[in-house]
């Protein structure tokens, strides 16, 4: 299966090389360039834009229609205690990690308009390369891990979806991740380590160290470039759930001593019996990019990775037997009796997942600023093994069940062209098009195993199959109206097509779900002003469409920890998104202050629907929703005192269930886990040129985790409750080449739930080593206006 895999992978790279082999003699020739003024695009965080940027410095297309947020390397190394990739964006505006420990196999992001766990909702690429799990479901986040941080070169941020250049799963905004190349002999290496004290009011305290390891090193022989990166993580975390449960009564049980008493998030008595997940992660990452430039303006590149990793979750059981004395894990007839109360007993299982996961992709891209450019993209994505074993009555017998998802994965590929005619037309113009495909697979066998600590197994107990498949093609104009406007106007056409669907239950009876094929058309306005040299005014609009995921579609698993019920027949969620926009530079310094509305049709959530009989319990469509929202930033530079920055940026959101025909007792409320305010702010002052000095606030208000928004108890686990954090961390460059850092997290100690618990103080020491590189600490080239 895995050799399969890989040639399946391996054709979609060989295929882009096929079709842009016969463009590279064209490319040896440097293609003619013009002056096209790009004031008004709003391609990044300021109103104008500084001298052009070397090609291939940045992945993200110039003049997206919205505020974009850009931070760089040396940014990153100066103010962020980072051990993972998407922990680079800690103080990004409107963003909010939900990775709960680093080196969590789950990592997504939240946005102005979207939640923690809504990877659907937001494009993530990797120099091109499409990164995101598109499946539909929580479980299939970004895959983030593919990115070893010493190879990071910048990151972009777009919020919201008014590029017709993306599709409609944009909803949430576009992150893209550029990576460096050399340009003579480059060495990195990074030794971090990591302690991270929990103590939780009930029984587990755990010191939890980690560390990670990573190099990288290129090279650039004559017009021949390499890089090779490598990165070895080692973490525990703290608990990631409990065992608990809010319903007492029925039968005796095995009588107990121990566990704990308190209200869950909706003022609830609970009993709390121990914790299911204390992870220990390893995790092994490789990534090899090798690109040929033609000229200074063409380059064929193409990337490989390998991502390796073991997983081992073991529960910690706060109950003991009342008569032996030895911790209850679970019971024969799964109940317990503790201090005279009966409840349901289960979850206390360890499990253990293995996977190996590979990535690659071809690219061959101009960026000649001239008449024509083009980017051709192909990649690919495959869980070559995906394999997870849990126990089912863990101190009772041996039994388990294995979740495998091997055999999963998506390909896809994108053309883009950029045509910038030389004679005006009514003003200048830069006309973008081209298409996008791709496809997403799903493969889920859960079967039952003899013994949780091996995969092998004797019986199926469910199989979910399915695929996906989008078509676009997309038109794009950016057209000077005059030295002070711009309009941009665009549109994408998206073919879906969701076919191949089986679900099989353990008797072998499956079903074969219908073929279903859907289109639709996205329309894309843009208008800015350029007022003053200074300040950028826009006005953004965007319509999108995203159809549902293959999981959302098709995956149906009964485990462990409940039963999800798969929904072939789910809507296309449809949104139409503004944002009023300004943008302002004032010397050093930069500003935006945006203005956003989404209303949004068919939402896809998981919700409990009253209409059916019995009730159900799985993906379903929400009438409409309306969100609305400022988002303000600003960026200052030797403010006070020379060497002394500040970056601080605030976003305040309101949401409400319009209408919702499966459950009207939720109209009126508010959606899942979308905090009214956040707040961030970052200092960093330049003490002397070797040493740096930072500090960073972090607050987030409470949300709710119920669409009845009965939760009101958002401070303990199982809730969404807010988070005030400070952050601290110095950088000194002791000696030519070396770094050493120290850092901490959350030095308030604050307790921030997200369901599950997070990180209390954290605490982080590195020693690094460049060679051969322009030093990181280049204030001026933080940001790039």
């Amino acid at each position: 299966m895995s050799r399969y895999l890989f040639r399946g992978g391996a054709s979609v790279a060989a295929l882009t090389l096929a079709v842009i082999s016969p463009l590279c003699a064209f490319a040896q020739e440097a293609l003619p360039e013009i002056e096209v003024s790009v004031e008004g695009g709003g391609a990044s965080s300021g109103p104008a834009r500084a001298a052009a940027e070397k090609p291939f410095s940045k992945a993200i297309p110039d003049n997206i229609p919205a505020v974009v947020h850009t931070v760089t390397a040396a940014k990153i190394a100066e103010t962020v205690n980072a051990t993972t990739a998407i922990e680079m964006l800690r103080y990004a505006p409107s963003l909010d990690m939900s990775a709960k420990f680093p080196g969590d196999r789950f990592q997504s992001m939240t946005g102005r308009t979207i939640g923690p766990f809504e990877p659907q909702r937001q494009l993530v690429y990797k120099d091109g390369m499409l990164i995101s799990a598109l499946f539909g479901t929580s479980e299939h986040t970004p895959k983030y891990s593919m990115i070893v941080p010493e190879e990071v070169s910048r990151i972009d941020v777009m919020y919201g979806p008014y590029s017709a250049l993306y599709s409609g799963n944009s909803i949430g905004g576009v992150i893209t991740y550029t990576t460096k190349m050399p340009e003579q002999f480059e060495l990195h290496s990074n030794l971090q380590g990591i302690l991270a004290p929990y103590d939780d009011q009930y029984a587990t305290h755990e010191t939890n160290p980690g560390f990670t390891g990573g190099v990288s090193v290129g090279d650039r022989i004559g017009d021949l470039s390499w890089r090779a990166a490598y990165n070895h993580l080692l973490t525990h975390s703290q608990p990631v759930s409990y065992v608990s449960s809010s319903s007492p009564g029925g039968a005796a049980g095995t009588p107990v001593v121990g566990g704990y008493f308190d209200v869950d998030r909706q003022g609830a008595p609970r009993g709390v019996f121990g914790t299911a997940g204390l992870q220990t992660t390893e995790e092994n990452v490789g990534t090899v990019k090798v690109a040929y430039d033609f000229n200074k303006d063409a380059r064929l590149s193409y990337t490989i990775g390998l991502m390796q990793l073991g997983l081992n979750i073991d529960p910690q059981s706060y109950l003991r037997n009342a008569t032996t004395g030895l911790p209850v894990y679970n019971t024969s007839n799964g109940r317990i009796t503790m201090n005279g109360v009966n409840f349901a007993l289960s979850g206390l299982n360890p499990s253990n997942t293995q996977f190996l996961h590979l990535m690659q992709g071809a690219e061959f891209k101009t960026q000649t600023g001239g008449v024509f450019d083009m980017e051709l993209i192909g990649s690919s994505y495959d869980l070559m093994r995906d394999v997870s074993v849990s126990a089912l009555k863990y101190g009772v017998d041996t039994s388990g069940q294995t979740r495998e998802y091997s055999g999963t994965g998506w390909k896809v590929m994108d053309m883009r062209f950029i045509f910038r005619p030389e004679e005006p037309l009514l003003g200048k113009h830069e006309v973008s098009f081209g298409s996008h495909l791709d496809e997403y697979t799903l493969k889920l066998h859960l079967q039952s195993t003899p013994t949780y600590w091996s995969s092998s197994y004797i019986q199926q107990a469910q199989r979910s199959y399915g695929k996906t498949a989008n078509r676009a093609v997309y038109l794009q104009d950016v057209w000077k109206l005059a030295p002070q406007w711009t309009i941009t106007l665009g549109g994408r056409q998206e073919w879906w097509r969701a076919f191949d669907g089986f679900n099989e239950n353990a008797l072998g009876a499956g079903a074969r779900q219908p073929e279903r094929n859907l289109s639709a058309f996205m329309p894309k306005a843009s208008l800015a002003f350029q007022a003053t040299p200074d300040l950028l005014l826009r006005g953004s609009y965007g319509n999108v469409t995203r159809f549902p995921g293959v999981t959302e579609l098709y995956q149906r698993t009964v485990s462990p920890s409940g039963i999800v019920i798969n929904s072939p027949d789910l809507k296309p969620e449809q949104a139409d998104s503004y944002e009023l926009a300004a943008e302002y530079l004032f010397g050093a310094h930069n500003a935006h202050l945006a203005f956003f509305h989404e209303d949004r049709w068919n939402g896809i959530v998981s919700q409990t629907d009253i209409t059916a009989v019995p009730n159900v319990t799985n993906f379903s469509n929400v009438g409409k929703i309306r969100y609305n929202g400022i988002e303000g930033a600003i960026g200052l530079k030797d403010i006070l005192l020379d060497g002394f920055d500040l970056d601080a940026n605030a976003t305040y959101t309101t949401d409400e269930i319009l209408s919702n025909p499966k459950n009207q007792r939720y109209v009126g409320k508010d959606v899942l886990q979308m905090p009214r305010w956040k707040v961030k702010w970052v200092a960093t002052y330049h003490v002397t040129k070797e040493l740096t000095l930072s500090a960073g606030f972090r607050y987030k208000s409470a949300s709710h985790g119920q669409l009845d928004n009965y939760d009101w108890n958002t401070e303990t686990f199982g809730a969404y409750g807010r988070n005030i954090q400070l952050d601290l961390r110095g950088t000194w460059k002791f000696a030519p080449n070396w770094t050493a850092v120290a850092g901490v997290n959350n030095i308030n100690n604050y307790r921030n739930y997200l369901f599950a618990p997070y990180p209390q103080r954290t605490f982080f020491a590195e020693l690094k080593y460049d060679f051969g590189a322009d030093p990181l600490f280049r204030r001026e080239e933080q940001y790039r206006p």
